[in-house]
């Protein structure tokens, strides 16, 4: 997550390993990874739910959200089977966030 002449300050870890966070200036990096396969939903749903706040600053900034996150909020967004989130829906609802690649957010 971090290049050698970039200073990052603040830096969050989850202890599981699946979550990384950090300040660039006035944005918050977070970078997840969320638990894979259908078998591991209610995993993913408590990660997305609970573990994330941790990596959330306790102030209103900037936040760029990278990763894996393992599942979907829409059956448009996969082309396969999707795994449905509605804790990742909370998430973007909750913090307001919206998707910089995707034209019609």
């Amino acid at each position: 997550m971090i290049k050698e002449d970039l200073t990052i300050t603040n830096v969050k870890r989850l202890p599981s390993g699946r979550g990384i966070a950090g300040q660039f200036k006035d944005t918050w990096i977070i970078n997840i990874y969320a638990s894979s396969g259908s078998e591991n939903r209610q995993e993913r749903e408590r990660f997305l739910s609970n573990d994330l706040a941790h990596l959330l600053p306790t102030c209103q900034k900037d936040k760029v959200f990278a990763g894996d996150f393992n599942c979907v909020i829409s059956q448009s967004d996969s082309m396969g089977t999707p795994n449905l989130s509605k804790a990742l829906t909370s998430v973007i609802q909750g913090l307001a966030l919206h998707d910089d690649c995707d034209p019609t957010s």
